[in-house]
């Protein structure tokens, strides 16, 4: 039993295609070279730099010294919790509420938290 195309010449390729350099020399000579419009190129450099508006992570921002501790968890509640906006306003306080004290006296989430910032939650005050 054989497979197709095994031991076969390859099969030209279509007129005014370009080849690929391992294919060149076994089909036709390519009929024009490859150039990249510049107006493109441009284009393309600058997507890849990225917007000069982007904002600092929560932890760069801790790290400089722009917020403090709280205020790095309160916004990691906040982005960990941002699909959920289209609850009724009571229900998400009440979950960014349960999560942010989970963050502060969960052993391993208090581990993680320290481990990103090299420091540990305050536990939340007694009520």
């Amino acid at each position: 039993m054989g497979i197709d195309g095994i031991g076969k010449r390859p099969l030209p390729a279509p007129e005014g295609t370009v080849q690929a350099p391992a294919e060149q020399g076994r089909g036709a000579p390519a009929q024009r070279p490859f150039t990249l419009d510049p107006s493109v190129a441009s284009t393309a450099a600058a997507r890849t730099t990225g917007p000069s508006d982007v904002q600092p992570s929560a932890l760069d921002r801790w790290k400089t010294g722009e917020i403090d501790i709280d205020r790095y968890l309160d916004l990691k509640v906040e982005e960990a919790t941002r699909h959920l906006a289209s609850l009724p306003g009571p229900e998400l306080h009440s979950i960014r509420a349960t999560l942010r004290d989970r963050l502060a006296t969960d052993p391993a989430l208090r581990e993680m938290v320290q481990a990103a910032t090299g420091r540990a939650p305050d536990p939340p005050p007694d009520e």
